[in-house]
């Protein structure tokens, strides 16, 4: 039997957690945006301007989710994940290697060929946190709550998270029905990628921009932990989860970054005041 010595049991955390550090330092940097510069000169302008400042504290609308979430998925072809997409696919590469060794060590057989697991705690929380189910009535509860509060962030948070749950989910079940690996204990051929990790990873990145480190970091620790948590259960192999936690990552920078897009003109009809005639609003950013 393969045995993984004290040495080579913290190299899967470093693949799995490496390139999430580009995530850290994109909030650490900090942001800002120029407020827009309206032209016209009707009573509309505060109204136009307002609806724009609106859209921007709340990350998006969801009477827009359909149109938010293709551009989304075209967004993760974009040049700005290429980084984190091939140091994940590195990593993922990597941990091929190690893939039977980390099985064998969960397994733990003992001398009578009882199996036996490490730490069944482990697996049984990570289990819960990320479980499907879980996620979809914390999803919605979310969206309840971010639609009837005044918290801003958390609308944008609520909103954010909502496109990167459904986008993630499909681009994680695509893979799966792809590629049909085999899960380590059997079950089924739904190994590759795993999905527990990929939503524990989008979830992470998208606190982690809202809130910053402070929430950030112990985010990413819950998602290392679910990813752990899944090899722990004998159903996915470390380069699953590796590949889990890149995607997530991907989905949950670029929904964010849907949702922080800024809209370079608006524009809206209006009557003019005098009731003769119509005139154009235009709002543009510089």
């Amino acid at each position: 039997m393969h045995v993984v010595s004290a040495k080579t049991l913290p190299t899967f955390l470093i693949l799995i957690f490496s390139f999430t550090s580009v995530g850290l330092s994109r909030e650490w940097a900090g942001e800002t945006k120029e407020t827009p510069k309206i032209a016209g000169t009707t009573a509309d302008q505060e109204g136009i301007h307002q609806q724009l400042q609106e859209e921007e504290r709340t990350g998006g609308s969801f009477r827009n989710f359909h149109k938010d979430l293709g551009n989304n998925f075209l967004g993760l072809f974009s040049g700005e994940n290429a980084v984190p997409f091939f140091m994940g696919l590195g990593g993922t590469g990597a941990s091929l290697a190690l893939d039977d060794d980390l099985h064998n060590y969960f397994r733990n057989v003992d001398d009578q060929g009882i199996e036996r697991r490490r730490f069944p705690a482990v697996g049984d929380v990570g289990e819960v946190l990320a479980n499907h189910w879980f996620l979809l009535a914390g999803t919605g509860s979310l969206i309840l709550v971010g639609q009837t509060t005044s918290d801003d962030r958390l609308r944008a948070v609520s909103y954010t998270w909502t496109q990167g749950f459904v986008l993630n989910n499909l681009v994680t079940e695509g893979l799966k029905r792809s590629v049909r690996r085999e899960r380590p204990n059997g079950e089924s051929r739904r190994s590759f990628s795993s999905g527990h990790a990929s939503n524990a990873f989008t979830f992470a990145t998208i606190v982690n921009h809202y809130y910053g480190p402070k929430v950030g970091i112990p985010a990413y620790s819950v998602a290392g932990f679910v990813a752990l948590s899944r090899m722990e259960k004998n159903v996915h192999y470390l380069s699953d989860v590796v590949m889990g936690a890149t995607i997530g990552y991907i989905v949950g920078r670029t929904v964010v970054r849907g949702s922080d897009k800024e809209r370079q003109f608006t524009w809206m009809p209006t009557i003019s005041p005098d009731g003769e005639g119509v005139e154009l609003i235009v709002l543009a950013r510089f």
